[in-house]
């Protein structure tokens, strides 16, 4: 593209676009703050989670530290810290966990990796010795809601904990995320259907809760309230699962969330000269990177065996992306 087509691209979207707070944001950015921390920062600091101490993992997606401090009771806990992840958003997170980095980069025949958001179905399809993938299950899915519901992802998880006693286990929800189901008048979509030659609404400024809460339509105590409701009601199967599961169980999270803040990152006390929302990709930002570390030690540790990797996600690639524009991936 030459730079005159550049600029009348960029006039177009100004044009079209300015007056959005979010989409400013996005484009700050994309287009300074993360090659900034890319390049200065990078992801060093953060943790392999595979590599940690556990026999099964729940993440609870989009889960901020002092969100889980806050709504959470830390006393419930063998053991309780933050930890740094490696990523600001779950496809990078799915990447460099589970898809990238190691000896054996993607090749886990230890884990079956059971999942509410498909993302994981996209980026990491054969990594593990199973793949479920209960966001798939159109029966399961809440088409009110607009989610999976944390139910759903725990019978699956229980049934997978069943068949294969003697594996890993990763069990993926995707609540707290967006959209917060406890609180259904916070659910914006504007998003595009596939296949569809028109937005769900017009209202470009509003196509989920972020982008409401950026251009003033919520309160930011009021969506905090509606995110920490979210990771209750999530919490509630995390906590009865993790009783259940044997060995050591860590509830922990893939990242963050910013909200209507100007955050900064250590060392450097210059915040950041846009309001932040939502969790934009490759940024370092403590708000978005470190998440809870929470155990709970019940009985004898399994005996984890190998067996190879086996996964392969074969849902509809419309209904993947279906399930992606709920979660404004799209």
């Amino acid at each position: 593209m030459s730079a005159l087509s550049k600029l009348e691209y960029a006039i177009s979207e100004l044009k079209t676009n300015g007056t959005d707070a979010y989409w400013r944001q996005y484009r700050f950015s994309e287009n300074f703050l993360r090659p900034f921390h890319q390049s200065v920062i990078g992801d060093s600091a953060g943790e392999v989670v595979r590599e940690q101490d556990w026999d099964s993992l729940i993440i609870l997606d989009a889960c901020r530290a002092d969100l889980f401090e806050e709504f959470i009771d830390l006393d419930r806990f063998d053991d309780y810290r933050r930890s740094t992840s490696l990523a600001s958003k779950t496809d990078e997170w799915t990447a460099k966990n589970w898809a990238e980095r190691g000896p054996t980069p993607g090749k886990h025949g230890d884990i079956v990796y059971t999942t509410g958001n498909p993302v994981t179905s996209k980026v990491a399809p054969n990594s593990f010795h199973y793949l479920d993938e209960p966001w798939s299950d159109t029966d399961a899915y809440d088409d009110e809601l607009h989610a999976i519901m944390p139910r759903a992802v725990t019978e699956s998880a229980r049934r997978n904990i069943n068949k294969y006693p003697q594996k890993r286990h990763v069990i993926h929800y995707v609540q707290p995320h967006m959209p917060l189901i406890a609180e259904p008048k916070m659910i914006y979509r504007t998003w595009w259907e596939p296949g569809s030659e028109s937005p769900i609404s017009e209202d470009s400024e509003t196509r989920h809760i972020w982008a409401a809460l950026a251009n003033g339509y919520e309160k930011r105590e009021d969506v905090w309230k509606a995110y920490g409701k979210t990771l209750e009601l999530v919490f509630d199967d995390a906590i009865e699962l993790a009783h259940e599961l044997p060995g050591r169980t860590v509830i922990a999270s893939d990242h963050g969330n910013l909200l209507d803040e100007r955050p900064s990152v250590p060392p450097f006390p210059i915040p950041t000269p846009v309001k932040m929302y939502g969790h934009p990709g490759g940024l370092r930002f403590p708000e978005l990177v470190e998440v809870p570390w929470a155990v709970v030690d019940s009985g004898d540790r399994p005996k984890i065996q190998n067996d190879g990797v086996n996964s392969m996600s074969n849902v509809d690639e419309d209904l993947t992306k279906r399930r992606l524009a709920d979660l404004g991936y799209l």
